[in-house]
């Protein structure tokens, strides 16, 4: 069926990047090393969504088998699998919010898009 109500969900704050990533790097068994800062990384990811920090862990994780690979030993993840993963990913939103600001500016029928402008406004530079 059709639905006739849409939300907007916006991106986590930096709050909300640190639980996430908290729980994906530190709390599902992945080997990590203590050198890891997820507050480091949570301040370098503004506008990443919660599947996009998910994303980066996935990718560090593939880096540091690779690199266990390589040697003879389990390599944790490393904060430096970390930063090269989100080097590599971009945040999938920017382009979905340049649509809706779009949509925001012209099609706001009935407020369908009003908590999207107020987003958009609060957030833009």
């Amino acid at each position: 069926g059709r639905f006739d109500r849409q939300i907007m969900v916006a991106n986590p704050d930096i709050k909300g990047r640190e639980a996430i990533l908290g729980i994906h790097i530190r709390n599902n068994g992945v080997p990590c090393d203590a050198s890891v800062s997820v507050n480091v990384l949570a301040r370098g990811t503004p506008g990443f969504s919660g599947a996009d920090l998910v994303g980066i862990v996935e990718a560090a994780c593939d880096y540091a088998i690779e690199e266990s690979l390589d040697g003879e030993n389990v390599v944790p993840i490393k904060q430096k699998h970390l930063n090269e993963a989100t080097k590599e990913k971009k945040p999938t939103t920017l382009e979905w919010l340049s649509q809706a600001r779009n949509y925001a500016k012209y099609s706001n029928e009935g407020g369908l898009y009003d908590d999207v402008t107020a987003f958009l406004d609060k957030h833009s530079k």
